[in-house]
């Protein structure tokens, strides 16, 4: 029973989680997309930047779109640290309580030894 409860769990943390990292993904792309457009828009049109004096402007434009693209990105990398580290918990807690009440079991004379070690094997 705690097998079950520990998979049902898992597969709710495991979805909510990847739900949010999809939203975050998005959110990466559209940056990346947002400083690619602003480098190669600066770079076709350097006889434009050049004849208006808009060096400093354009690179200010490129450095805030590429300081954003980088945030996002670590964003999307920390909630896949994030989502692993909860699916180990989950399967850990899981386990945990699993062994507890083998324990108790054995404890209080329902298994014996055989029964403990198969009980235990069974949940790895």
């Amino acid at each position: 029973m705690a097998q079950f409860f520990s998979l049902v769990i898992y597969v709710a943390v495991t979805y909510v989680l990847t739900e949010r990292r999809a939203k975050g993904f998005k959110a990466k792309q559209t940056a990346d997309n947002n400083y690619n457009t602003k480098a190669t828009d600066s770079l076709l049109n350097f006889e434009t930047v050049k004849y208006f004096n808009a060096e400093k402007h354009e690179e200010d434009r490129f450095e805030t779109a590429l300081h954003a693209y980088k945030m996002e990105s670590i964003k999307v990398a920390k909630s896949l640290v994030g989502l692993n580290n909860s699916q180990s918990l989950v399967i850990n807690l899981g386990l945990g309580v699993t062994l507890s009440l083998a324990y108790y079991f054995f404890l209080q004379d329902i298994f014996n030894v055989g029964d403990f070690v198969m009980f235990v094997n069974y949940n790895q």
